[in-house]
């Protein structure tokens, strides 16, 4: 409709206006990647998603056109829809690492701040909603192509503490739903899959190692990121989070899920065994102290000091004792 003749001069004037229409921008983007993520493909969304991104890099970097530009909403949503679709975590930890570059690069350079570029690279600095996505993909990935994903996503977890606590990004510091990812992390690993064959050693081909950090990946090694991430929320909170009862529960079953069921189970008391995944930690704790009450009073009285009696948050024995049977 570029014919201005039609109609009266102001819907002339407005129709033969060259037919610039109506312009995407980073907001339209965004919502298109947040849809794809939750439609029922996810596998083929989050490629789609991830190919959207690149897109608009392009386009920004080719134009200069600052509509386009994409911010952390829209990494998040393609980080987002890739942890939905299980599928590459590594990917999606890819993305979160290019934000970092880019936002600590434009801090980093003295005449950014100037020039503007570093209030604008600040769009892009990663939150703890960014980093909970990364974390919820290393938790749902299969255990069968990541055997070592307790152990990724716990590194993501300290690598906020250590930028949160740094100053370098105050924005990264970890809430409940972080924990909560790394415990799945653990909760989700089959144990069929992990290297637990006491007699390989640790530099053997064979043995299941990290990707990242090389460290060996078995039930002792998921067992370790599950009750010292717990451990470490607790001790820090409610900074790093407050830790539920229910967390605590779900910590206490992934102990005994990792955990030889010839070496725990059978120490456990027939009261303890059928309890451990479903009752409440406050009276766990209270009736299981009967059954192995010296073991598990010494590990009850490792809890902070602070921490008051019958509070839903503090330090379970079975935890402890379970550790120790292994």
């Amino acid at each position: 409709n570029g014919d201005g003749g039609n109609g009266d001069g102001g819907n002339g004037g407005g129709n033969g206006g060259g037919g610039v229409g109506c312009k995407p921008d980073v907001y339209t983007y965004t919502s298109a990647i947040d849809a794809l993520g939750r439609s029922s493909d996810r596998s083929a969304a989050a490629d789609t998603a991830e190919r959207i991104l690149n897109d608009m890099e392009r386009r920004h970097e080719e134009t200069g056109d600052p509509s386009v530009r994409p911010n952390v909403r829209t990494y998040t949503a393609v980080i987002a829809a890739r942890a939905r679709s299980a599928t590459d975590p590594e990917r999606a930890e890819s993305i979160l690492k290019r934000m970092e570059n880019m936002s600590s690069s434009a801090s980093s350079s003295s005449s950014s701040a100037s020039t503007g570029q570093g209030r604008r690279n600040d769009d892009v600095r990663p939150d703890v909603v960014c980093y909970n996505a990364v974390l919820n993909a290393w938790a749902r990935a299969p255990s069968s192509a990541h055997p070592d994903k307790a152990l990724r996503a716990r590194e993501v977890y300290d690598r906020m503490i250590a930028l949160y606590e740094s100053g370098e990004n105050r924005s990264a510091r970890p809430d409940g739903v972080s924990l909560g990812a790394v415990l799945n992390a653990c909760a989700f690993t089959d144990p069929s899959d992990l290297d637990d064959d006491d007699d390989r050693d640790d530099n053997d081909d064979d043995a299941v190692v990290s990707s990242s950090s090389g460290a060996r990946a078995d039930r002792a090694a998921v067992l370790d990121v599950c009750v010292t991430t717990l451990e470490l929320a607790a001790s820090r909170s409610p900074a790093l989070g407050r830790p539920n009862a229910g967390e605590r529960d779900a910590a206490n079953s992934r102990v005994v899920t990792h955990t030889s069921n010839t070496a725990a189970r059978s120490a456990l008391a027939p009261d303890e065994e059928e309890t451990t995944a479903s009752s409440s930690l406050s009276s766990r704790s209270s009736s299981s102290s009967k059954s192995d009450g010296s073991v598990k009073a010494q590990a009850f009285n490792t809890a902070p000091s602070d921490t008051p009696s019958g509070r839903a948050d503090r330090f379970s024995p079975l935890s402890y004792s379970a550790i120790m049977r292994s």
